[in-house]
């Protein structure tokens, strides 16, 4: 798996377990409140691949999570990138 400096800087920024840093969705994330919202988790199914779940490993991790400024940088930066292509 390749992990960008952007994926990095929101891991570092949030604590968030591997699975639920690939679970996130754009929709999750609220650029005016600098706030993540923790609803999910991507996980290996035998015989499908990668999927993602609505649910997280525990109740009280669907969770709002608090941003960074830097952690919101990476994340507006990537959201262009992905805009242009």
């Amino acid at each position: 798996m390749i992990w960008s400096t952007r994926s990095l800087s929101v891991l570092i920024a949030t604590g968030l377990r591997r699975s639920e840093l690939l679970g996130l969705r754009w929709c999750d994330f609220d650029t005016d409140a600098h706030t993540s919202t923790i609803t999910g988790k991507v996980i290996r199914e035998t015989g499908k691949g990668l999927i993602r779940m609505d649910e997280t490993k525990t109740a009280s991790g669907r969770r709002t999570l608090p941003l960074p400024r830097f952690a919101i940088e990476a994340l507006t930066e990537r959201r262009a990138l992905r805009l242009i292509s």
